[in-house]
């Protein structure tokens, strides 16, 4: 009699295992896509939530390409491949960035806003996720309202690698940082100033008023040479595996132990 109790308590152990499998949701253990964020910086709190991180909850990377381009482009497929161009060479490109960047129609070309090209376009995408700079703990924006209400939280200073992004001073406001974005503050198109126009705006990584979007625009084709702000899609957070046994390792145990409790009963 005493060991089919102890017998029962073991079943019902894994019973809870089987039903339980991947419980962890937030605390030690959890990690993030490409090992970056921070999950202990700004009290360990999800920007977008308001909540501590949790399993299953998303996120964005932000960077400003340490490699630079012109803006004469009408595609934006050249602007996202120069920055997933420089984030495979990080060893972050595991994953797909994006231009914050906006262009213009003219010569064949579409018009496509940096709030579109980046999905996260509030009246389409939702209120969406917190934008983290590549530093893993700095954040740029709570969500993406945040983020195209005219303002950021911090600067977008920091290049695919993490180090500062210093674009070359012969360049339009180079000592302030200048990237080409052709984008207004709310994240669409500058119509003939967006990239690819004959003018085309730049913003400056130095600012976190409207100008890091947008401060001037200039000749596209006066051999301008500048970096540009990249976007990863959403990223997740996961718990650590392994942490609780799989539902097949437990259902496996458990047919175990009936085994051996029919054996101890005859």
């Amino acid at each position: 009699m005493q060991i089919t109790k102890h017998a029962c308590v073991l079943v019902a152990a894994l019973l809870l295992a089987t039903g339980s499998a991947h419980a962890v949701t937030s605390g030690p253990g959890l990690v993030g896509q490409l090992g970056i964020i921070d999950l202990t910086a700004n009290g360990g709190i999800n920007p977008a939530t308001g909540a501590a991180w949790a399993d299953g909850d998303q996120y964005r990377l932000v960077f400003v390409s340490s490699t630079f381009r012109d803006a004469a482009s009408h595609d934006i497929a050249d602007y996202n491949a120069h920055v997933q161009a420089a984030a495979n060479a990080a060893g972050i490109g595991s994953v797909t960035w994006n231009a914050i960047a906006s262009t213009w129609d003219g010569d064949g070309g579409a018009t496509v806003d940096a709030r579109d090209n980046t999905s996260t376009n509030p009246g389409v995408d939702g209120s969406g996720v917190g934008i983290i700079l590549i530093d893993g703990s700095t954040i740029i924006a709570n969500d993406y309202n945040d983020l195209w209400d005219g303002t950021i939280d911090s600067q977008i200073n920091r290049t695919e690698s993490n180090g500062a992004y210093t674009p070359p001073l012969t360049s339009p406001f180079g000592q302030f940082g200048g990237v080409w974005a052709g984008t207004t503050a709310s994240g669409t198109n500058r119509g003939v100033a967006s990239l690819g126009g004959p003018r085309a705006d730049l913003g400056l990584a130095i600012a976190v008023n409207s100008q890091w979007i947008r401060r001037a625009d200039i000749n596209p084709h006066d051999n301008a040479s500048l970096g540009l702000y990249a976007m990863s899609e959403a990223l997740t957070i996961r718990g650590p595996s392994g942490a609780i046994p799989e539902p097949a390792t437990a259902t496996i145990a458990l047919v175990g132990l009936s085994g051996l409790l029919l054996r101890r009963r005859r």
